[in-house]
C-alpha cells in the first residue's frame, strides 16, 4: 500500500507598507504642515517593534480556549514606537520618545470554535492594525505639538 501525502509550507513574510506613513502624512498635511519642500528643517522617524506577548499573556490565552470548551478567545499583543525628531540643519535630535500600545480582546460565543474565529477581534492581523494605528496618531499628536510650538517660536522642553 502507497500514501501519497502533499504538504504546503507556508513561510511567513514582512511585508512594507505604506498605511502609516500615509495616516502619519495625513494628520501633518491636516494640521497645516508642508512635506513637499525641497530643503526640510525637521525629519520625523517613527520605527515600530513587536508584537510582545508575555508568557503569562500566552498561558492565559490557552486557558481561555481550553475551559471554555473553545467557545471563546483571548488575544494579546504589545507594540511599542519610537519617534525621534532631527533638526536638519543641525543633524541632532530634538524630540525622542518612546511609546508602547498594548491591545486585549476576550471574544465569546454560543457555537464552539466558529463564534470565537468568525469575530476576528482577536487575530493577529487585527490586533497588529490597531496598535500600529494608535502608536502613529500618539506620535504624530507629539510631533505636531512640538513641530506647531517650534514654528510659533516657544521650544518645548
Amino acid at each position: 500500500m502507497i500514501f501519497v501525502l502533499h504538504t504546503i509550507t507556508y513561510i511567513p513574510q514582512v511585508e512594507n507598507t505604506a498605511a502609516y506613513i500615509n495616516r502619519a502624512t495625513d494628520i501633518l498635511e491636516k494640521c497645516g504642515f508642508t512635506l513637499q519642500s525641497t530643503s526640510p528643517q525637521y525629519r520625523v522617524d517613527v520605527v515600530f517593534s513587536g508584537p510582545f506577548v508575555s508568557n503569562g499573556e500566552s498561558a492565559a490565552s490557552l486557558a481561555w480556549t481550553l475551559f471554555s470548551c473553545l467557545t471563546a478567545d483571548y488575544g494579546v499583543q504589545t507594540w511599542s514606537a519610537r519617534m525621534k525628531i532631527y533638526d536638519m540643519s543641525t543633524g541632532k535630535v530634538c524630540l525622542f520618545k518612546d511609546y508602547t500600545q498594548k491591545y486585549e480582546s476576550y471574544v465569546r460565543g454560543p457555537i464552539p470554535i466558529f463564534s470565537p474565529a468568525g469575530s476576528g477581534k482577536s487575530s493577529y492581523n487585527f490586533m497588529q492594525n490597531w496598535c500600529l494605528s494608535a502608536l502613529t496618531d500618539l506620535a504624530m499628536a507629539d510631533a505636531t505639538a512640538f513641530l506647531s510650538a517650534r514654528s510659533f517660536g516657544h521650544i518645548p522642553q
